[in-house]
């Protein structure tokens, strides 16, 4: 079958598979809004789930403390749901929000911030009739269909790769959506070639130390596992589809030397008429097997596959390869609890603590076949992040986000620290943050001209205390001493998910 053939195929099953059930039922008071309402009087930190209150930010950020280290200049750009809302109704899972595209600007004169939200088609079709027109991902409004091409839910809410003279907001289901790296403006769907949009494109893309990019798109409604290979700029190397025999949900992928790694969890898609959103057609059997795809770079129609126990993973640290063996380093759970209990509950201003958190694992896959092998590497983790020189290679240390104090203290129950661990040594490094301090992702940048594993890793928090939004700095090998600087904006923005840095 000819590529185009394919894609033109692929894409029309898409839109007829997305054309959900509907009924004409409203509710007259949402009820997610009103819980969510009375919850925030009584948990201050819920205002990291809340809505940003402008359609965009700028802003020069006040130093607070320390100062920018020298060489660290360029953007950091994140992404993440910022409108939890539409018309007095209250999305049902965090995931659903519309994406808004933050960049935190290092320069000689401080840090300066802008934030705008992605103007997808939904967005500006629901802004247009002043009332949503469709569900989400984990949403049922009984009134509204959920109808229509993937594109037409794409809320550009995960994450963010910059190119040479573009940044994309990333969703997974369907098209990324190109800005203008300034202005964040939004130029409109982006696909690595035109046929190709409304195919799924993967928030997680790899890039390898040359800039190559790797990614892969998986749906349902496609029917196999896309695996897309670009150059730096975003053109188009090739795509190979690769058959799945059970859909399964997959969010994140590794790559190593030689090899494409995929980790399919036993979350299997299953069509039903009494299931309205997509996450709710998922289920969890955690009798079956993990299975492991391997897959050739050189030639990605050769590939194998292997089995392992049960286990759940968004996101993955590194792979590398040891003699015969792949290294596998992620965040892995032991089931899918938590996307499908705690970031619902979160909407109505609950949580619960009941769901697993991630452990830090290796997984040693044997090239050749046999058994798969499962290590400890740290404890609880979630959003990994390694000198991105080493992508692929064996490497020496990821910083993680982790849950330091025990799950009833402090003044909330999410993630409140920031630890690194040596890959090689298991040795630790921890920082808990303020108690009224909410951590969010934390990326490595390079330090220019040092070795592998020297650099600073930016990020953001929300201090629901104050209720503004700070950016803040580490040295990548020194954790445990704290942020060397951290800059204080003059407003509070939702916690987002994933980002990117651009150096200067």
């Amino acid at each position: 079958m000819r590529r185009r053939d394919f894609l033109r195929g692929a894409l029309a099953g898409a839109v007829g598979a997305a054309s959900w059930p509907w009924s004409s039922r409203a509710d007259a008071v949402d009820p997610v809004h009103a819980a969510f309402a009375k919850a925030r009087k009584q948990r201050p930190w819920l205002l990291g789930y809340a809505s940003a209150e402008q359609e965009a930010f700028a802003g020069t950020a006040e130093r607070v403390s320390g100062a920018l280290p020298e060489g660290l200049r360029g953007v950091f750009y994140r992404n993440g749901p910022a409108a939890h809302e539409v018309a007095g109704r209250r999305y049902q899972h965090w995931f659903d929000g519309d994406g808004l595209m933050q960049a935190f600007a290092l320069e000689d004169g401080g840090v300066r911030h802008r934030a705008r939200f992605i103007e997808t088609s939904k967005r500006r079709r629901e802004r247009e009739a002043g009332r949503p027109l469709q569900a989400g991902f984990g949403t049922h409004w009984p009134d509204l269909p959920d109808s229509g091409t993937p594109d037409d839910g794409n809320v550009a809410n995960i994450s963010v790769l910059p190119l040479d003279d573009a940044l994309l907001a990333l969703w997974e289901g369907g098209s990324a959506y190109r800005l203008d790296p300034e202005a964040l403006t939004t130029a409109g769907p982006w696909a690595p070639d035109p046929a190709m949009q409304g195919l799924p494109f993967s928030a997680h893309p790899r890039i390898e130390p040359d800039g190559t990019i790797w990614n892969f798109g998986s749906a349902p409604w496609v029917d196999r596992l896309l695996v897309y290979h670009l150059s730096a700029g975003g053109d188009l190397r090739s795509v190979t589809p690769i058959p799945i025999e059970e859909p399964v949900m997959i969010h994140d992928f590794t790559v190593t030397e030689r090899y494409l790694v995929f980790v399919l969890p036993p979350l299997f898609y299953r069509a039903s008429a009494d299931a309205h959103t997509f996450l709710g057609r998922h289920r969890w059997d955690g009798s079956r097997s993990t299975r492991i795809l391997l897959v050739e770079k050189a030639d990605p129609t050769r590939q194998r596959w292997l089995e392992a126990p049960a286990a759940f993973v968004f996101h993955f640290a590194n792979a590398f390869e040891s003699g015969d063996e792949i290294w596998l380093d992620g965040c892995f759970y032991p089931n899918a609890d938590l996307v499908f209990e705690e970031q619902r509950k979160i909407m109505w201003g609950e949580w619960s603590s009941r769901s697993p958190l991630a452990e830090l694992q290796r997984w040693r896959l044997p090239t050749d076949g046999g058994a798969v092998q499962i290590e400890t590497l740290g404890g609880n983790a979630e959003f990994p992040s390694i000198d991105p020189r080493q992508v692929g290679r064996r490497y020496g240390s990821v910083s993680h986000l982790a849950r330091i104090r025990p799950a009833n203290a402090g003044a909330h129950p999410l993630l409140d620290g920031l630890v690194r661990i040596d890959a090689e040594s298991g040795k630790r490094q921890e920082f808990p943050f303020p108690e009224q301090w909410l951590p969010e992702e934390h990326v490595f940048v390079p330090a220019s001209d040092a070795s592998a594993g020297a650099g600073w890793l930016v990020g953001t928090s929300l201090d629901f205390g104050s209720g503004r939004t700070q950016f803040q700095v580490f040295d990548a090998q020194r954790v445990a001493d704290g942020p060397v600087g951290v800059w204080r904006l003059p407003y509070a923005l939702p916690l987002g998910l994933h980002g990117r840095f651009r150096a200067a």
